[in-house]
């Protein structure tokens, strides 16, 4: 009965001391929140905003938001357009199977050579597998060959 005591008191102590430390947690956070003034909520408008309206006009002095956000869509605008315009020359450049430069007669007198011959490449055939017919029996004698006792 005396050795519960050992350990009872120091397990009590330190409960005491989190309920303790707890306690004084939440007076400092009531006191924290209470200091605080409330933030006037600002809206925060992206770096490539691009659609919709704006509400309310934000001025600073001479400068008004909402001119600066109009000619950063047109930025992003003309942006994009050129980024239309790579991709699609490159498409075009990439689908631009006619080639302009004419074959050398060499070449022309080889194909010509080769023609006649019917040189084609063509990929073999995929060969398929002879099915393999699972016989009961003969796994069975397998078996018994592979995992004969020792002597």
């Amino acid at each position: 009965m005396e050795k519960f005591f050992y350990i009872l008191i120091p397990i009590a102590f330190f409960l005491y001391n989190a309920y303790n430390n707890y306690i004084k947690e939440q007076q400092k956070s009531r006191s924290r929140s209470l200091k605080q003034p409330e933030q006037n909520s600002s809206e925060v408008f992206p770096d490539d905003f691009v659609g919709g309206k704006i509400k309310k006009d934000y001025t600073e002095g001479h400068f008004q938001s909402t001119s600066f956000l109009d000619d950063k869509k047109k930025e992003l605008q003309m942006r994009r357009e050129e980024v239309r315009k790579k991709q699609k020359a490159a498409k075009e450049a990439v689908n631009d199977f006619y080639n302009l430069e004419e074959p050398v007669e060499e070449v022309l007198k080889g194909r010509e050579i080769h023609a006649k011959h019917h040189h084609e490449f063509k990929f073999p055939e995929q060969e398929q597998e002879a099915k393999r017919i699972f016989d009961l029996r003969e796994a069975v004698i397998q078996q018994a060959i592979i995992n004969r006792p020792d002597y």
